[in-house]
């Protein structure tokens, strides 16, 4: 019954401990993650060099913005510009000002299991800087040709091109879109998969 008790003791211990730390985590990739807006379109994104001011986002998220317009949860804002766009992937690369903020650390999506915790973060119905939480429903799973990462993500319109985090906050994904009339299945496209594709996140 002592030993019981120990280990349960141990247990809840170890589980607390890693709330702040999952809470520190997520705050660290708030101060990475943009909103995007401009000609009624909306969406969110990664500023994932800080040091050249560039802003990696869905393709379909800006297209149509005439003037994307960058924001922080700090509410420091910044004219954005698509310096380079890739329409197979659905991605663009947008230009601001250098900054001075913390730049993502890009985690291994590859092995990903199916469960692993997730978290997501954007700009849903223009709810700016929103949380989600889910799992892992199956890590590379191919659609028209291109893997995603499958998720049970919680997601809405004014999402996409926001990251999607593992458990230790750092980055796997960049939420791309959701099957309609669907629920519970919402797909990442691999971060890995951009940096191969945008040579200027490699200096």
């Amino acid at each position: 019954m002592a030993f019981a008790l120990t280990l349960a003791v141990a247990t809840s211990a170890a589980a607390a401990a890693s709330v702040p730390t999952r809470v520190k985590a997520i705050s660290r990739a708030l101060a990475f993650t943009v909103v995007i807006d401009g000609s009624d379109d909306y969406g969110a994104g990664i500023l994932v060099d800080p040091r050249q001011g560039l802003v990696l986002t869905n393709l379909h998220v800006v297209e149509d913005m005439q003037a994307p317009r960058v924001s922080f949860s700090d509410g420091a804002q910044f004219d954005g510009r698509i310096v380079e766009v890739d329409r197979t992937l659905d991605l663009a690369l947008l230009e601001i000002p250098p900054q001075k903020r913390p730049a993502p650390v890009f985690g291994d999506d590859i092995h990903l299991e199916p469960g692993d915790e997730i978290y997501a973060i954007g700009n849903p119905r223009l709810l700016g800087f929103s949380v989600a939480r889910g799992i892992v429903s199956y890590p590379e799973r191919t659609l028209e040709g291109q893997k995603y990462l499958q998720t049970d993500l919680p997601i809405n319109e004014g999402n996409s091109g926001g990251p999607v985090l593992n458990a230790r906050g750092e980055l796997v994904g960049i939420m791309s879109f959701v099957l309609k009339n669907a629920q519970g299945l919402s797909f990442a496209l691999p971060v890995r998969y951009a940096t191969q594709r945008f040579t200027r996140l490699h200096r």
